[in-house]
């Protein structure tokens, strides 16, 4: 996996990596799932973007593992 573990600014959108396999993905479109995990501060919160079949495969594999 990537390690894709900081915010993303709005301006770099043609930039975001998937976390899970690292290759682009356009949080515009269906095939792509936004996850926000919120911190203790504004400044703690991050915002993950995965491809639909890498976040479906986080899951099965499940997120501790």
């Amino acid at each position: 996996m990537s390690s894709n573990d900081h915010g993303t600014p709005l301006e770099s959108l043609s930039d975001i990596l998937c976390t899970g396999c690292g290759l682009p993905a356009n949080p515009g479109t269906d095939h792509v799932v936004t996850e926000v995990r919120k911190g203790w501060t504004p400044q703690d919160t991050v915002c993950l973007v995965w491809h639909r079949g890498c976040y479906n495969e986080f899951l099965d594999h499940g997120e501790e593992s």
